[in-house]
């Protein structure tokens, strides 16, 4: 038959929907979102005019390096959770394969399910990873945000970071960074504070001159880049000495950090 290029409208996380020239309403979506009675075991499914024409099913394949990601973040402490749209069996298989526990996965949520879960139990701590539409009311909710470089705009105005890949393994070398650049931050600001209770004593105290003054502000700059640079260099030496082999160097840049 004849090709029809026309509008299709998105109703996120349901599905589109479009009305071509004849007066019928195709939809392709979850099933039951539009109306169109399917039976159970569809990832989507095609109906014209609330009638069911054909369904799908979609099978996804957990990376393995996803898996022991998940387990490095467990050992550190860190609750890890699935929100998904997708089916209660499908999500179930998934959780399994990542060894989650049984309360740590939600399936069969809308956008607007996602974001009430992230909000009930955010408390300022939360790291959420989506790729779609469907993700951008959780993104709003969630403390920090990424989503992987895939080409697609849906959430470049709300993730706080992006990475490339669609693997997990990033998550525990950004939490390393993140935890080097507060130690780093921390540092600075105790010798920021000493540095300057000693100089404004001095000068109350009439021990400090305009001379030394001057001569101390460029040399207080010069401590903190040194103090900067000692911590990371301090964090290289101990990844070397824990792998026994050279650490990554994009694993030490300053200015590559999202902390959650």
């Amino acid at each position: 038959g004849d090709v029809w290029h026309g509008a299709v409208a998105e109703t996120v996380g349901q599905g589109m929907a479009a009305t071509t020239p004849d007066g019928r309403i195709w939809t392709l979506g979850r099933p039951g979102a539009f109306g169109a009675e399917a039976e159970s075991g569809w990832d989507a499914v095609l109906a014209c005019g609330g009638e069911f024409v054909s369904g799908f099913r979609f099978k996804e394949a957990l990376r393995a390096e996803s898996v022991e990601e998940v387990q490095r973040l467990a050992d550190r402490g860190l609750a890890v959770y699935i929100l998904s749209g997708d089916r209660r069996e499908k999500v179930a298989d998934m959780a399994r394969q990542l060894h989650l526990p049984e309360d740590h996965w939600k399936a069969e949520l809308t956008p607007e399910q996602k974001a009430q879960w992230v909000a009930a139990h955010d408390d300022r701590d939360t790291l959420y990873i989506g790729d779609g539409a469907n993700d951008s009311l959780a993104f709003d909710a969630a403390l920090c945000a990424g989503s992987p470089v895939s080409g697609r705009s849906f959430l470049e105005q709300k993730a706080d970071f992006y990475f490339m890949g669609h693997s997990l393994r990033f998550v525990s070398p950004l939490l390393d960074v993140a935890a080097l650049h507060r130690r780093a931050t921390r540092r600075v600001f105790v010798f920021s504070v000493l540095y300057n209770f000693a100089t404004v004593c001095a000068g109350l105290l009439g021990h400090l001159s305009p001379l030394a003054a001057a001569i101390l502000m460029p040399l207080s700059s010069l401590a903190t880049l040194s103090l900067v640079s000692l911590t990371f260099r301090a964090a290289r030496r101990s990844a070397v000495s824990v792998t026994g082999a050279a650490p990554r160097k994009d694993l030490f840049k300053p200015g590559q950090l999202c902390t959650p």
